[in-house]
């Protein structure tokens, strides 16, 4: 395709010269239509010839616009999976710590129940054993 904008643009030029050259075999009246017709040759030139430039442009710069917007989205992947992982490796983390927690938190309240048990046992036996102390002595008097 580019190649083909190359020829058109070098036969405007042959094309183009022709013109000019006939112009200046011609007669006034048809000289100054054959002029343009020139000048108008020279600007398709112009035009046939800023397309290949631009489409190769295009067609270098496009596949790379594409790759660096693949790496970049590849980077992105890799990014979140990893940042994923790590969140779920936090999470069962924490699910662990939460449970040991509970398990010591069950432990501690276990062990200070049976020490509060006892010792209401034993101020409820001093109790009664001030209490059989004064039925004793109201029963001696």
């Amino acid at each position: 395709m580019t190649r083909s904008h190359k020829n058109v643009a070098d036969d405007c030029i042959h094309t183009a010269a022709c013109l000019h050259s006939l112009a200046l075999e011609e007669p006034t009246v048809i000289k100054k239509y054959v002029l343009k017709v020139a000048e108008l040759f020279e600007k398709l030139r112009k035009v046939e010839g800023r397309i290949p430039s631009n489409e190769d442009l295009k067609l270098t710069q496009l596949p790379r616009f594409y790759m660096l917007n693949i790496e970049a989205a590849k980077d992105l992947l890799y990014r979140c999976t990893k940042t994923l992982i790590d969140y779920e490796n936090s999470n069962k983390a924490l699910d662990k710590l939460a449970e040991a927690h509970q398990q010591e938190c069950l432990a501690a309240f276990r062990k200070n129940l049976i020490e509060m048990s006892e010792m209401e046992i034993k101020h409820a036996r001093n109790s009664v054993s001030l209490l059989q102390s004064c039925i004793d002595l109201f029963k001696n008097n």
